[in-house]
C-alpha cells in the first residue's frame, strides 16, 4: 500500500536544495524526512531532468538493509525506483553492482573496497552519504578512499543530523566531501591552525585544541551557503533535549548501572537499583510499551533475567511486531538502532537504563519514537545512581551540546525570511 506525498513546506526547500545544488548537506534534525526527500529528488533528477542514471547510496549498515529501498515503497510517486543491495560477500557485492538498478546501496565498511574496485572511474552519477557524520574522522580509511574519489561524482548530498556531535573540528571532513576544501581550507591541519589553538598538552605529540572566540562564528559563516539545517520544533516545550558527553569512565558508568567486569570478563554484580527503577516506571507506565536502551551487555542479560518476555532487535520481525503493539519492552542498544529504525508506532516511552556518552547515539536514539508519526508526547526517562558518575555524565552532556546546538541555528534555513534565497 502506498502512500500519496504531500511535502511539507520545509521538504519541499530541501527538496529544491537538492536540485538546484551539484553538492550539498543537508543539516537535518531526526525525523524530518531526509530520506524521502532526497528520494524525490533523485527521482526528478533521473526522469524528469534526465541529469543522472545511477546513484551510490552509502549508509549504516541497518539503515542500508531496511531503509531506503522500504521507504521508496512506502510512496506512490517512487514506488518505480530500483535498488540493488550492494552488500555481503565480495562475490555477492559484485553481482549487485552488475545488475541494473536506479540506486545502489552499500554499507559504509564497504566504502574502501567499492573504492578500490573502480580504480579510474565510477559508474554512478551522484554520490549520498547517509549519515555524513560517519566520515568526520580526517584519518578513516573510508574517508581518504572517497576523498580521492568524489571528482568523479557529478553530483553530492551529505546527510546528518549531528554534524558536530564532538566539537567543531568533526566539520572539517565532512564539508571537505562537498566543496574539495574551498571554505575550511584543504588539509585539516591547515583548518585546525587557522580556527582552533592548543589548550593544554597531554603529552608530547597530544593537545587539547580549542576554538578561538570567533571561530564558531567564522565557520558558521563560511559554510552557510552549501549546507542547510533545521530542528524540529525548537519552541514546543516537549522537545527532546540532545545531550552529548565528553569521555568518561567505563568502569564507573557499569558500577553505576549495578555490575562490572572483572579482569577474567566474569560479571561481578553489585546492585540492582537500577532494576528497581525500571519496575516502578513500568509500574507507572501502566501497561504502555518501553523502549529501553542499555549500555553494557550486562545491562542487557540483568535486563531479561528480570523481563525474559522483553524483545530484542534481533528477534524475528520485530520492527513490525513492535510497531503491532506485540511487546511490553523492546530492548535495544543504541548503537544498534541511531540510524533509520522506524518504530515510533510501537510506543512513546523511552528508559535509558545507562546514559551513552555519544550526543550522535544519544540523539538518533531518541528520534526512534521522538519522529513523524509519532502520535503521543515522548517520554524520556534517565535512571540514575544518586551520588555517582551519572550526575557527571549528564552535567557534561549538556554542557557539551552547545556546540551542536549553536551550528544548528546558526546555519538553519529560515524558510519564511527566505535568508538562503
Amino acid at each position: 500500500m502506498t502512500t500519496d506525498f504531500q511535502p511539507y513546506d520545509y521538504q519541499k526547500y530541501v527538496i529544491d536544495k537538492i536540485l538546484d545544488n551539484k553538492k550539498y548537506g543537508l543539516f537535518l534534525d531526526m525525523g524530518l524526512g531526509k530520506t524521502v526527500s532526497t528520494l524525490t529528488a533523485i527521482d526528478e533528477l533521473m526522469f524528469n531532468a534526465f541529469e543522472i542514471e545511477k546513484v551510490l547510496v552509502i549508509a549504516p549498515k541497518y539503515v542500508a538493509e531496511h531503509t531506503w529501498a522500504q521507504e521508496a515503497k512506502k510512496w506512490s510517486h517512487l514506488s518505480h525506483l530500483t535498488f540493488s543491495l550492494v552488500m555481503g560477500t565480495p562475490k555477492q557485492r559484485r553481482a549487485a553492482l552488475s545488475k541494473e538498478a536506479d540506486i545502489y546501496v552499500t554499507n559504509k565498511e564497504n566504502t574502501k573496497w567499492l573504492c578500490e574496485e573502480f580504480k579510474k572511474e565510477m559508474p554512478f552519477d551522484m554520490l549520498v552519504i547517509d549519515e555524513l557524520s560517519t566520515f568526520k574522522s580526517h584519518d578513516s580509511q573510508r574517508f581518504k578512499a572517497i576523498k580521492r574519489k568524489m571528482p568523479l561524482f557529478d553530483r553530492f548530498v551529505g546527510l546528518t543530523g549531528t554534524p558536530a556531535s564532538n566539537g567543531l573540528m568533526n566539520l572539517w571532513s565532512q564539508i571537505y566531501l562537498i566543496d574539495a576544501g574551498e571554505r575550511l581550507g584543504k588539509t585539516f591541519t591547515g583548518f585546525r591552525a587557522r580556527f582552533f589553538y592548543p589548550a593544554f598538552q597531554i603529552s608530547e605529540r597530544v593537545s587539547v585544541w580549542e576554538p578561538y572566540s570567533e571561530s564558531e562564528k567564522a565557520i558558521y559563516s563560511l559554510i552557510d551557503d552549501v549546507v542547510v539545517s533545521m530542528k524540529k520544533d525548537e519552541d514546543d516545550e516537549s522537545e527532546v533535549v540532545a545531550l552529548t558527553a565528553a569521555t568518561v569512565s567505563q568502569k564507573l558508568l557499569q558500577i553505576s548501572n549495578g555490575a562490572v567486569y572483572n579482569d577474567e570478563g566474569d560479571i561481578v554484580h553489585i546492585h540492582d537499583r537500577k532494576l528497581d527503577m525500571l519496575k516502578d516506571i513500568e509500574q507507572e507506565a501502566q501497561g504502555q510499551p518501553l523502549l529501553v536502551f542499555y549500555n553494557f551487555k550486562h545491562d542487557k542479560e540483568r535486563i531479561l533475567q528480570a523481563y525474559p518476555n522483553a524483545a530484542m532487535l534481533e528477534s524475528d520481525n520485530v520492527v513490525e511486531r513492535w510497531n503491532n503493539g506485540e511487546f511490553d519492552m523492546l530492548l535495544v542498544h543504541p548503537a544498534s538502532a541511531g540510524h533509520g529504525l522506524n518504530i515510533q508506532y510501537g510506543g512513546h516511552i523511552i528508559v535509558w537504563f545507562g546514559l551513552t556518552w555519544s550526543l550522535e547515539l544519544y540523539e538518533q536514539a531518541n528520534a526512534r519514537l521522538y519522529r513523524q508519526g509519532q502520535k503521543h508526547t515522548t517520554i524520556i526517562h534517565h535512571i540514575m545512581t544518586e551520588d555517582s558518575i551519572d550526575q557527571d555524565v549528564y552535567k557534561s552532556l549538556k554542557n557539551k551540546s552547545l556546540t551542536q546546538n549553536k551550528l544548528m541555528a546558526a546555519v538553519k534555513a529560515r524558510l519564511k525570511e527566505g535568508q538562503h534565497e
